[in-house]
């Protein structure tokens, strides 16, 4: 869900307003809509590791490989680089603030910011 937090980015293609929801960016093109997805995996995938949980599509059968991913995801979240693919990046082109994601997560919090 958005909240007041969000602000699109000044380059957005466009915001849309459903009944009753709050805004949301409009994804007009394949690859924004991929990488929105790759972006909701790894959040998927990091909140199921801090519950304990092995994500056994991405992971396979070996545990510690799991308790080494959560730490790469986190290093990934964290990360400022703004190379491609980079958490960064992708936020920028699906315009999502990066802090707002990582907050949500308790990655960061308002003193961080």
């Amino acid at each position: 869900m958005w909240t007041a937090s969000y602000r699109p980015a000044p380059h957005a293609a466009g915001v849309h307003e459903g009944a009753g929801r709050d805004p949301a960016p409009i994804l007009h093109t394949p690859e924004q809509r991929l990488m929105l997805a790759v972006l909701a995996q790894a959040v998927e995938d990091f909140e199921a590791l801090a519950r304990g949980e092995t994500p056994p599509a991405a992971y396979g059968p070996d545990e510690r490989a799991a308790v080494g991913s959560r730490a790469a995801l986190e290093g990934w979240f964290k990360s400022a680089e703004d190379a491609p693919l980079t958490f960064e990046w992708i936020c920028d082109r699906v315009d999502i603030e990066p802090d707002f994601v990582r907050r949500k997560l308790g990655l960061l919090t308002r003193d961080d910011a």
